[in-house]
């Protein structure tokens, strides 16, 4: 998958083939990394999250409400759903709930498309 990075200071932009399906962004406080996310997940096409490394481990009272965040997706799917927990405290916890859901989900699915058929496998 190729890329193109946000435009720098003096306009110009580069392009990184991303062969895997994750992106990891370090820097120091103030680098501008929040910014950097913020503006690279506004050009992706496909889902993105956010996870913060230190809000994935240990619990946070304010709760991270950018787009894209775990925090913002799993207060959605718990409105939208009853067997999702609201209280998983991080959002590795939640990140994990998200995923398992949303698994449990294309397995029903599947399950119900091909009830009448001969058994197919799993896409």
């Amino acid at each position: 998958m190729k890329l193109q990075l946000p435009p720098r200071l003096d306009g110009s932009r580069d392009t990184i083939v991303a062969d895997n399906r994750r992106i990891i962004v370090i820097g120091a406080n103030g680098a501008g990394k929040t910014r950097f996310t913020e503006r690279f997940i506004s050009e992706l096409d496909s889902p993105v999250f956010r996870l913060s490394a230190l809000k994935a481990l240990y619990r946070c009272d304010t709760p991270d409400n950018l787009p894209g965040s775990i925090d913002s997706r799993y207060v959605e799917a718990t409105s939208q759903s009853s067997f999702i927990r609201s209280d998983n405290a991080t959002q590795f916890e939640r990140l994990t709930t998200l995923m398992l859901y949303d698994e449990v989900l294309n397995l029903i699915a599947h399950k119900v498309t091909n009830a009448d058929s001969k058994p197919v496998p799993l896409p």
